[in-house]
């Protein structure tokens, strides 16, 4: 039965910017819970990441390894691969954390033509406080572990290209079809006024291998965390102290921000073009990571 709705208009009552911000913040916290919505009853993840780009994958990662003890990370596997360099950054933060017994594999590499054009990385001495090794592997062990990971019961979150997404379907036909799968994003709906006016050219994820983002959405059902959601997910340049004080995965984060906010211009970018946003932002990425 339909419910009759009344036709009383009510009075709009006009939001100030101190609670536009508060909403912002909470909107933030409710993507990344998003991102591993629902893991009650799911205590195992397993993350499929381009790290070593946009600082946004360090700190999603970052998240996870502090998430409270209900969580295991049941495997990483690296996508857009240069060599093995993602694969060694992920071994460097888990080990920054003392969890060098979580497996990781190297994906999907840039030298296998996936790609539209060639994804990169950040200069190493600006971004890592040392050399981190490569930890190069045949693709076929990711594939394996992401496997592995979806007969443990896992949530797979990718947040890079889907590219081993798609190899994993390919060598086992139909295994997405039933997997809990978060995705990290997708066009849908523009953002709103006042925050970056990004497009379906800048769904960097999806656009940058559309040949797999195609498969996988045809193959899976997934959850998407959309162009338009992680436009309104910040870290502020406010948090960054604290962060320094937070070990040494904050301190990596925080050296991370400032680097990429001068190399990417990001004060002038979205300071001066988005009232929405704070004025000071080092990166479109996680909120504040618990100490």
């Amino acid at each position: 039965m339909m419910r009759q709705v009344s036709s009383t208009q009510v009075p709009v009552q006009r939001t100030s910017p101190e609670k536009q911000e508060a909403i912002s913040v909470l909107k933030a916290h409710r993507t990344l819970v998003a991102i591993v919505g629902g893991l009650v009853a799911v205590t195992k993840v397993h993350i499929d990441t381009d790290i070593g780009g946009d600082i946004d994958d360090l700190c999603a990662l970052a998240m996870l390894l502090r998430w409270p003890d209900d969580i295991e990370i049941s495997g990483i596997t690296t996508v857009a691969e240069i060599g093995g360099k993602r694969a060694g950054y992920a071994r460097y933060v888990c080990a920054l954390e003392g969890r060098g017994d979580i497996p990781i594999a190297a994906g999907a590499d840039v030298s296998g033509d996936f790609y539209r054009y060639p994804p990169g990385l950040h200069p190493e001495e600006r971004y890592w406080p040392e050399p981190t090794a490569p930890a190069p592997g045949p693709v076929t062990e990711a594939v394996q572990l992401l496997k592995r990971s979806i007969e443990q019961g896992a949530t797979i979150v990718a947040i890079g290209p889907l590219t081993n997404l798609y190899l994993l379907d390919n060598h086992h036909p139909g295994i997405l079809e039933h997997v809990r799968l978060f995705l990290m994003g997708g066009y849908i709906y523009p953002t709103r006024p006042g925050f970056p006016d990004w497009g379906n050219e800048d769904d960097y994820n999806f656009q940058v291998d559309v040949k797999s983002a195609k498969y996988v959405l045809e193959h899976s059902n997934p959850t998407l965390i959309t162009l338009s959601v992680t436009a309104e997910t910040f870290l502020r340049r406010a948090y960054l102290n604290e962060l320094k004080t937070s070990g040494a995965l904050g301190r990596l984060i925080a050296r991370q921000a400032e680097a990429f906010a001068i190399d990417e211009k990001k004060d002038i970018e979205y300071g001066e073009r988005c009232p929405g946003l704070p004025l000071s932002i080092a990166e479109i990425c996680s909120s504040k990571m618990p100490k």
